[in-house]
């Protein structure tokens, strides 16, 4: 911005002191040809005050008024890459001016105030102007902005078929959805399958799904569907895959799964599979918020199953609790480096461990 004239901090945040750029476009040019990545945080407070790296809500505006009298391109004409937060409405839609055709990947967060008719409209733009060619999008809205969000969000997949990343709030579980590039593939959807019932509160799959999606991703290295869920009271015995599933994931998916997140259903489970089967690649599984029993009886089952189908370089098994931050990817370890958070989850890992490390037989 010290390239286009004096600069300030003008009560809710930066701006030139002139009111308008005016300084050396020639050499502002020749910077921002040179921007490969461009991160944005219109995060408004900072421990009660305003934070000092936030800029006005016109200075994009201006940014993209100065560049087009100048020589009608785009403001970061090389750009590859952008993160943005939003606080408030009006930031959501100021990432608008610094996208060009160049962007590889796109990661948007609504934060705070941001309501869900803002997400809506971001979505519809986004559709429209966002490369064909993209390659990574990342979504993630507030509570508030989840509602209706389904439809935008499939607007905006729809033909970008190079896409190798996707981290979305909700999934349409369609053949748009099939995107044969993908790699990663993390979601925590409330949704429906094109022919089949709607699942309040997630994505539960059946035998069917299942193989349709490992044929549909035979390049899929990461994936994580709506394994953190909210619950209380209970254990509902209709939520969830069956752990027996994870056999037919073993059988459908490609050797390139490295990572599997999923909310299983435990009330059958069955003894390990005979003959035996196993994920030839897994590094990192993870239950999310499944929801397991206090029995030893339980715990032995679901012991016994994991440790049969999941390889021997896995040693504990991940999991979350309602409430946690879930913009944070599941894959990711928390703020204070655990990956699992759950008491019971946590007492099967340990068990789990000692099998590895000793042998069943001696556990």
């Amino acid at each position: 911005m010290a390239l286009l004239g004096p600069t300030s901090f003008q009560g809710d945040g930066w701006d030139w002191e002139s009111g308008f750029p005016n300084g050396d476009w020639a050499r502002f040019e020749s910077y921002m040809k040179r921007v490969r990545s461009f991160s944005y945080d219109g995060q408004l407070y900072n421990d009660g005050e305003f934070a000092r790296d936030h800029l006005t809500p016109d200075v994009p505006a201006k940014l993209l008024y100065y560049v087009a009298t100048n020589n009608g391109g785009y403001l970061l004409p090389h750009v590859l890459k952008i993160r943005w937060r939003a606080s408030t409405d009006n930031n959501l839609q100021l990432v608008l001016p610094f996208l060009s055709p160049t962007l590889q990947g796109i990661d948007v967060e609504a934060q705070w105030e941001v309501s869900s008719s803002a997400t809506r409209r971001l979505l519809r733009s986004l559709h429209s102007v966002l490369p064909h060619d993209l390659v990574s999008f990342r979504f993630v809205p507030n509570e508030e902005g989840l509602d209706g969000l389904e439809a935008g969000i499939e607007h905006v997949i729809v033909g970008r078929t190079n896409l190798q990343t996707l981290r979305i709030p909700t999934c349409p579980m369609n053949a748009t959805m099939f995107i044969p590039k993908l790699r990663i593939l993390e979601t925590e959807c409330n949704s429906t399958w094109n022919s089949g019932p709607e699942y309040p509160g997630g994505v539960d799959l059946d035998e069917k799904h299942i193989k349709e999606m490992g044929s549909a991703w035979r390049d899929l290295e990461a994936l994580h569907i709506s394994a953190r869920r909210w619950h209380d009271g209970p254990i509902d015995s209709s939520v969830g895959t069956p752990i027996a599933s994870l056999v037919v994931f073993i059988q459908s998916f490609s050797p390139k799964l490295q990572k599997l997140a999923i909310y299983l259903n435990l009330s059958d489970t069955p003894a390990p599979p005979d003959p035996p089967v196993s994920f030839p690649s897994l590094e990192f599984f993870s239950v999310g918020t499944s929801e397991l029993g206090y029995s030893a009886e339980e715990l032995m089952k679901v012991l016994q199953f994991l440790g049969a189908v999941l390889p021997t370089r896995i040693e504990f098994v991940n999991s979350d609790v309602p409430g946690y931050d879930w913009s944070r990817s599941i894959f990711q370890p928390h703020e204070d480096g655990r990956l699992t958070t759950h008491p019971t989850w946590d007492a099967l890992s340990g068990m789990l461990l000692r099998v590895r490390k000793v042998g069943p037989n001696e556990a």
